[in-house]
C-alpha cells in the first residue's frame, strides 16, 4: 500500500520494538524522482485501505533501501525512527511548565520517543489504548491527576498538562483533594472514569521533588513488562473482583480494574499490593479500549494480552453488583474514545431499531477546539450518499413514465452529448449510469472553497475552466465492468435536468425531500449558510479544519447533499418501506427492488450498496467528501441500522466502532461478506470493487 503512493519509489515495512513488548510498524521508503511526502501524508494514504493497527507509526525516508548479499532488505542496518519520521505533523516545541515536563518524560519513556513536544498528540506518536494505561499509572504514581477521560479529551501534551494543572488547582480550592475521582466528577458522569494512586504521593511536593523527577521514578516502575489477567474465587467462595495487572521492572504492579460498579477504589487482584498505583475505567470503556487495541481484528482479540483482558472484562461485567443501565452511557463512552483517538471532532448518530428511528444524538463539537456542540439537527456534507437519493428520485420518474431505465441516454440529453468512441462501443443507459457500469473515464471529484468561483455542471462535463479535468468520455464498453466513478452521476444529473427542465436541487426537493418531510436537507450549496442550522466543519485526518470549512460542488447528484442524521435515517426507512411494499411508499415495490439489482459479487445495485450474503439483506450507502466520513445502512427485514455522520476524513474508525457496537446488540447485523471485508480490509488487495478506493485518471498520471 505504501509503495502505491505517487511520491514513493520503493517501500519496506517492518516491526520496530522501542521497548520490550511494544511492537510497532515502521515504513521505510525511498522517494520518487523530484517527489517528497510528509509522514502524516503517507499515513493518511495508507489509512484509506488499511485498518488502524496496520498503518505504520513512523515513516523513515532513505536514499536507498539497504540490501544484503542475497538482495533482500537488511533489517539490521535500518535506522531507528527519529522524531522527524513520526506522523505527528507538528514542529517541535519543548515542554516548559513543570507539568508539561513531567508528562513529557512519561510519554517519552512509554512511547520510546526521545523528544516530546508540547503540540504532540499521544496517538500520533504511536500511542494506543494499552500504552495509555501505562501513562495513567505512571502519572498517578508521580502525583499527577490524569484520567482516561482527560487523555481522550485533551490529546496534545500542552492541553493535557493545562487540564491537569486546572484540576489540581480546583482540587486545592475544594480542600486539597487531588484524586482522579474528583476530576472525573467534575468532568461529568458520562465519562465514568476514575483513577487512584494508592499510597503514591498526592503531589510532587509531598514526594520531595519536582513533577518531572517524580515522573521519572514513576515511569521506571511501570514501563517494563507485559500484562496478565487474573481473577479467582476467594477462600469463602466469593468471587474476587478481577483486575488486569502490568508488572513493573521493580516488581511493583499496576492494576487497572474493569469497574462496572459505582465510583470507588478498585479491588486489587490476588497477590497484588493494595498500595500499588491503580487505574480504574468503566467496563464498557475498557471494552472499547480493547477493541481498538485489537485493531478491529477478531483474530488479534482471540489471543495474548488483549484476550486475557477481554476475559477479565467479561468476568467484571458478570460480577459487578448494582449497576443500572440508566446510570451510564456505554455507547457514548466508546464513541468518545474512538473520536479522540482518530481526531474526529463531531459525530451525529441516528440508530434504527424495528424499522423506526430509536435514537438521535450528537457527540463532540462542530469544529476542533470549539465549544459549539453537534446536535440532532447539525448539518453534515454527506458526499456519495447523494447517489442513493438520486437513484430513488430516478425511480419516481420511471414510475411517472418520463424515463426508461434501459433507453439510450442520448435520446434524453439536449444540453450536452456523450461522444462515441470506437474503442468503447455500446449504449449508455440510465441503468448503467446508476450502477457504475457505463464505462466512463474516472475524473477527480472537484470541490471548491466557499467564495471561490463554482463551475456549472456543463463546465464539468466539457472540462472547461475553472475545471481542470478533461471532458467526460467513454473509456470501456458500457455494461461490461462495474467501476465506481462519480462521472456517471455527472452525466445522469444532466439527463435528469434535460428531461424535466428543472434544476437538480428543485427536482430533488419535489421528488424526494418534500414528500418525505426532510426539511433540514438540501442539495443547494448555499444551504449551510441559509438554513439557520448548526454546521459541522470538515477536518482532515489529523483534526485540522478545512480552509473555508467545506467544499462546494456542481455535481450535486454525485456528492452535493447536506443533511442531518435524523433526515438521513428517515430516508433510509422510506427506501425500506418501498422495498417491503409498505402502504404509502413513494415507489412501488417492484420498481423499488431495482435498487437491489446488480451483478453478483459487486455488492452494488442502482445507487445502493447491497449485501445479501448474510442472514438478512443489508442496504445503504457511504459518503466521503473532503473533511467528512459518513455511513447510512439498514437491514431490510430486521429493520436494524444506523446513520453516522462525522466531520473528519478519519471518521471511518468511528463508523467501524458503531458497526461493531450495533453488531453486539444485534448479532445478525453486519453478518454478510461485505461487512466482514470492510472491517478486515484485506491488505493484499482482495477487496470487493465497491470498497476499493477510486484511482482517477489524474492520479494515475
Amino acid at each position: 500500500m505504501l509503495a502505491e503512493h505517487p511520491a514513493v519509489r520503493d517501500a519496506f515495512v517492518t516491526v520496530h520494538e522501542p521497548v520490550p513488548g511494544d511492537r510497532r510498524l515502521v515504513g521505510y521508503w525511498t522517494p520518487a524522482a523530484g517527489a517528497g511526502a510528509r509522514p502524516e501524508e503517507l499515513a493518511a494514504h495508507c489509512a484509506v485501505r488499511l485498518p488502524d493497527y496496520m498503518v505504520p507509526s513512523a515513516f523513515v525516508a532513505l536514499e536507498a533501501l539497504p540490501l544484503n548479499a542475497n538482495g533482500k532488505v537488511d533489517r539490521g542496518v535500518l535506522p531507528v525512527p527519529g522524531r522527524g519520521a513520526l506522523r505527528s505533523g507538528t514542529a517541535h516545541v519543548p515542554p516548559r511548565t513543570p507539568t508539561e515536563k513531567a508528562l513529557g518524560a512519561i510519554w517519552s519513556e512509554v512511547l520510546g520517543v526521545e523528544e516530546i513536544g508540547v503540540h504532540d498528540r499521544f496517538f500520533d506518536l504511536g500511542g494506543h489504548s494499552l500504552l495509555m494505561i501505562k501513562v495513567l499509572a505512571a502519572a498517578r504514581a508521580a502525583g499527577l491527576a490524569v484520567s482516561v477521560y482527560r487523555m481522550y479529551q485533551h490529546d496534545t501534551l500542552i492541553d493535557l498538562a493545562a487540564a491537569v494543572d486546572e484540576d489540581t488547582a480546583a482540587g486545592a480550592r475544594a480542600g486539597g483533594s487531588q484524586s482522579a475521582d474528583a476530576e472525573s466528577a467534575t468532568s461529568g458522569a458520562a465519562a465514568e472514569t476514575q483513577a487512584s494512586a494508592g499510597t503514591a504521593p498526592a503531589s510532587s511536593a509531598e514526594a520531595g521533588g519536582s513533577p518531572a523527577e517524580a515522573a521519572g521514578s514513576a515511569v521506571g516502575a511501570v514501563s517494563a513488562g507485559g500484562a496478565r489477567a487474573s481473577g479467582a474465587a476467594g477462600s469463602s467462595g466469593e468471587a474476587v473482583a478481577p483486575a488486569a495487572v502490568a508488572a513493573g521492572s521493580s516488581g511493583e504492579a499496576v492494576v487497572f480494574t474493569a469497574a462496572a460498579a459505582a465510583p470507588g477504589v478498585p479491588t486489587p487482584a490476588p497477590g497484588v499490593d493494595a498500595a500499588a498505583p491503580t487505574v480504574a475505567v468503566s467496563a464498557e470503556l475498557l471494552a472499547a479500549l480493547l477493541e481498538q487495541a485489537a485493531g478491529g481484528d477478531p483474530g488479534r482479540a482471540g489471543s495474548g494480552v488483549v484476550a486475557e483482558a477481554a476475559a477479565l472484562l467479561g468476568a467484571a461485567r458478570r460480577e459487578a453488583p448494582g449497576v443500572r443501565g440508566e446510570d451510564r452511557d456505554p455507547l457514548a463512552e466508546g464513541l468518545t474514545a474512538a473520536m479522540a483517538e482518530r481526531h474526529v471532532p463531531g459525530v451525529a448518530l441516528a440508530v434504527i431499531r424495528d424499522g423506526a428511528v430509536a435514537e438521535l444524538r450528537g457527540h463532540g463539537t462542530l469544529e476542533a477546539g470549539g465549544s459549539d456542540p453537534v446536535t440532532e439537527r447539525t448539518l453534515f456534507q454527506v458526499g456519495s450518499i447523494s447517489k442513493h437519493l438520486t437513484a430513488f428520485a430516478v425511480l419516481r420518474l420511471v414510475h411517472e413514465g418520463l424515463i426508461d431505465l434501459d433507453a439510450d441516454i442520448d435520446g434524453y440529453l439536449t444540453s450536452w452529448h456523450l461522444a462515441d468512441d470506437p474503442a468503447a462501443p455500446g449504449t449508455v443507459t440510465v441503468r448503467t449510469l446508476l450502477g457504475h457500469r457505463a464505462g466512463l473515464a474516472r475524473h477527480r471529484s472537484v470541490g471548491f472553497r466557499p467564495g471561490e468561483q463554482l463551475p456549472t455542471l456543463l463546465d464539468l462535463l466539457e472540462g472547461r475552466p475553472p475545471v481542470t479535468t478533461p471532458r467526460v468520455r467513454r473509456e470501456l464498453p458500457p455494461g461490461e465492468v462495474f467501476r465506481k466513478s462519480s462521472t456517471h452521476y455527472w452525466v445522469l444529473q444532466q439527463v435528469l435536468e434535460d428531461v424535466t427542465g428543472e434544476p437538480f436541487e428543485t427536482l430533488m426537493r419535489r421528488l424526494v425531500l418534500d414528500p418525505l418531510g426532510l426539511a433540514d436537507t438540501s442539495f443547494d450549496q448555499e444551504h449551510p449558510r441559509t438554513a439557520g442550522l448548526p454546521v459541522a466543519l470538515g477536518h482532515d485526518a489529523h483534526g485540522t479544519p478545512l480552509s473555508g470549512g467545506w467544499r462546494e460542488r456542481a455535481h450535486l447528484a454525485a456528492a452535493g447533499l447536506w443533511t442531518t442524521a435524523g433526515d438521513a435515517a428517515r430516508f433510509v426507512l422510506a427506501v425500506r418501506d418501498a422495498l417491503l411494499g409498505a402502504p404509502g411508499a413513494l415507489v412501488p415495490q417492484a420498481l423499488a427492488r431495482e435498487l437491489l439489482a446488480g451483478e453478483t459479487g459487486t455488492f452494488y445495485g442502482l445507487g445502493t450498496i447491497v449485501d445479501d450474503t448474510g442472514d438478512d439483506l443489508e442496504f445503504g450507502h457511504g459518503g466521503e467528501p473532503s473533511g467528512y466520513w459518513n455511513m447510512a445502512i439498514s437491514r431490510m427485514h430486521g429493520g436494524t441500522g444506523f446513520v453516522a455522520l462525522t466531520n473528519a476524513d478519519s471518521g471511518k474508525a468511528v463508523v467501524k466502532y458503531l458497526t461493531a457496537e450495533l453488531g453486539r446488540r444485534d448479532a445478525t447485523f453486519g453478518s454478510g461478506r461485505l461487512a466482514a471485508d470492510w472491517r478486515r480490509e484485506d491488505p493484499a488487495g482482495a477487496l470487493p470493487a465497491v470498497l476499493a478506493p477510486v484511482v482517477t485518471d489524474e492520479e494515475r498520471a
